[in-house]
């Protein structure tokens, strides 16, 4: 690949972060980006790193790889965009602008850039677990979704509940869930629907995940919108997943797929009406297995 191919394509992600950086610290458009980079707190970093992502689209495919390979430019928390990374802001400013190269880039993009979106707010033990059962029974639309508010599935989504929940306790994904699934949903000996375990941090889950887990409001219908067309999207997929379980093993990944797969296996049909508007089919896990393995 040619420096200046890759300098030209990484032209409009640099233009957009500096016109971004530098529009909220009212810096000279003469100086360099890293010094003021450095300096952010991490609120306002996430923010600019948002607003400056590009999407993918803007380079054909092998520009792309190659300035992700080279580490010149990295994934947004938005799927399917990207920002650059100080590497490629050093490589920028020093090919294209005659400043001064430095060995701070590296640090900025591991210590900062980076862990701006780890230091988002994790999720609640809770909301993994509401996660975790809409993933394991592919609840990936409005026909195959939680449904909680019709009684005669109730007691199904309450035996999926219990078993995701010893899943996540005994295999220490968790640390907060109590084993005994009626003492966590029925806190202070008062007896509430499953529809107030999942209601209660939706409008949050809903945020957290960029809007991927959705409802259907009057329908009391919850499910995540990974569905792209008829297939499945991989960058919305695996974003879940990661979401739910940062950074595991491929034996762990693997473990927590043969549990799904089951799960799905043996209560697709009592809770699902349509059973071929589900996602229920083996294919459907395999092709869940392969994307979330291969990640």
């Amino acid at each position: 690949m040619e420096k200046q191919q890759s300098l030209s394509a990484l032209s409009d992600f640099y233009t957009i972060f500096r016109i971004t950086l530098f529009a909220e610290k009212n810096k000279s458009l003469n100086a360099s980006c890293l010094p003021t980079l450095i300096k952010l707190n991490q609120n306002k970093l996430r923010e600019i790193l948002s607003k400056s992502a590009k999407d993918s689209f803007i380079i054909n495919k092998d520009m792309l790889a190659y300035l992700v390979e080279n580490q010149l430019i990295m994934e947004s928390e938005e799927p399917k965009k990207y920002v650059i990374t100080a590497r490629g802001i050093a490589l920028y400013e020093s090919e294209q602008m005659s400043i001064p190269n430095t060995a701070i880039y590296d640090y900025i993009t591991k210590e900062i850039m980076k862990k701006s979106y780890k230091t988002s707010k994790n999720l609640s033990d809770r909301e993994k677990l509401i996660l975790f059962v809409l993933f394991s029974m592919h609840c990936f639309s409005k026909d195959c979704g939680l449904d909680v508010l019709r009684k005669i599935k109730e007691q199904y989504w309450m035996e999926i509940f219990d078993k995701c929940i010893t899943f996540l306790q005994t295999h220490q994904f968790t640390q907060t869930l109590d084993l005994d699934f009626n003492k966590f949903l029925w806190k202070d000996a008062t007896k509430k629907p499953i529809v107030t375990l999942v209601t209660g941090p939706a409008a949050e889950l809903k945020k957290l995940t960029k809007s991927i887990f959705s409802n259907v409001n009057d329908q009391g219908i919850f499910y995540l919108d990974i569905i792209n067309s008829t297939n499945i999207d991989k960058v919305k997929l695996n974003l879940i997943f990661e979401k739910i379980f940062d950074q595991k093993s491929i034996p762990e990944k693997k473990e927590i797929l043969k549990f799904s797969r089951n799960l799905v296996k043996d209560y697709d049909t009592k809770v699902f009406d349509n059973i071929q508007l589900a996602y229920t089919a083996p294919r459907v896990s395999t092709t869940i297995e392969e994307y979330i393995i291969s990640s």
